[in-house]
């Protein structure tokens, strides 16, 4: 049986083993990466879905907590097979980038953070590994055709990051807790602005709009592996803290409705105009 914690100490021990390897055979720390990302996406599939027994249980990390959901699983498994599928182009790549045995690391090590992010069940550790992510992936950026990006990259990071964390301390001052099923306790008064703070964290990683200005400047520049993971994957950070935001706050807020046909909380409609918005703003940009 597989536990979360194993599997990310599993990742982060495969990332280090990738950074000594790498100094040697920056081909055979490609190699250590393919099979721990591949690892990690059985791992979560096998016993996430087909024996339904992935456990959350902290036996070395005990100041951790995590929570296995449908949700978070859902979100695990699309994005370990996300990075493990593109780390199949890493040695072929890998001897072009200056500094490859750090981008081995780090690029597993930032899978090890977006594993956090979709298990635990703490607000302040969803906020931790959230900025372990942003600033795993902020390295791996410059290691591509421009040094120029990650500024953008990191600049929009920093304002939702901020935002989160303004989120996180709201939720403990209100509750008293840092559980994220406490999200669904939050009085009326809240509820609008903690989803706001929210969906700003979210918008900004996802690169939607009016927050996508650095998305194309980073999959321009970034090193071909890495821009595949950002789009294919590192972005679901973003829509993961949104969908959570919704299943949690969305139901108790306004409820709009119009002749009794509809009746959706409005923040839902929010979202949805948003990522109209997006899809429309986008698709003009491309084909201007």
């Amino acid at each position: 049986m597989a536990n979360v914690e194993m599997i990310m100490l599993l990742l982060i021990g495969f990332g280090i083993l990738a950074y000594v390897v790498g100094k040697f055979n920056p081909k055979a720390g490609s190699i250590v990466v393919i099979v721990g990302s591949f690892l990690s996406f059985v791992l979560l599939a096998y016993y996430g879905y087909v024996t339904e027994t992935l456990d959350d249980a902290t036996n070395v990390l005990t100041f951790t907590t995590y929570k296995v959901t449908q949700l978070g699983l859902f979100f695990a498994v699309i994005v370990t097979f996300v990075f493990s599928m593109v780390s199949f182009f890493n040695p072929f790549y890998i001897e072009k980038i200056q500094y490859n045995a750090a981008y081995s690391m780090l690029y597993l090590f930032a899978l090890a953070g977006t594993v956090g992010v979709f298990f635990t069940n703490n607000m302040l550790y969803l906020f931790f590994f959230f900025e372990f992510v942003v600033w795993t992936s902020l390295f791996l950026i410059p290691m591509g055709k421009s040094k120029k990006a990650p500024v953008w990259y990191f600049g929009f990071s920093a304002f939702g990051s901020f935002s989160l964390l303004v989120a996180v301390l709201i939720v403990r001052n209100v509750t008293g807790t840092l559980n994220i099923e406490s999200l669904s306790t939050m009085s009326s008064g809240y509820i609008v602005t903690v989803l706001l703070l929210l969906a700003v964290a979210a918008l900004s990683k996802l690169g939607a709009f009016p927050f996508h200005i650095w998305l194309p400047k980073v999959l321009k520049n970034s090193p071909d592996p890495i821009s595949a993971v950002f789009s294919g994957g590192l972005e679901k950070l973003g829509a993961f803290v949104a969908v959570l935001g919704l299943v949690k706050l969305g139901s108790n807020s306004a409820i709009f409705s119009l002749n009794g046909y509809i009746n959706m909380p409005l923040a839902n409609y929010f979202i949805a105009i948003l990522g109209s918005m997006t899809i429309v703003f986008g698709t003009l940009m491309a084909i201007r």
